[in-house]
């Protein structure tokens, strides 16, 4: 028996890389049942994985909340609550609302 080594973490970037890669495995429709089902299990562990670098980075943020008087940023971190649901910044501008003047 021999001993199996750890798997390194992969990057968010190979990790993204490799779930594209099994989707379309998957959408060809070519691997049997089992192949099927471990190639979807270890999508689901590099969507996890995704998504906890995903969420790190979102901690991380600061917000750019306007400029002081010398014109330096006033910026705060954002904090969970600062992110809508599709992933926004609140009062963030983006093409569709942005106001012409």
């Amino acid at each position: 028996m021999t001993k199996q080594e750890p798997k390194k973490k992969l990057s968010f970037e190979e990790s993204l890389a490799r779930l594209e890669e099994i989707v379309s495995q998957l959408e060809q429709g070519r691997l049997d049942l089992l192949g099927s089902l471990a190639c979807y299990e270890e999508g689901v562990g590099l969507l996890g994985n995704c998504q906890e670098v995903l969420d790190d980075a979102k901690r991380r943020i600061c917000i750019l909340r306007g400029v002081d008087e010398n014109g330096k940023p006033l910026l705060e971190e954002a904090n969970a609550d600062a992110f809508e649901s599709d992933g926004e910044v609140p009062g963030r501008q983006t093409k569709s609302n942005r106001k012409t003047i």
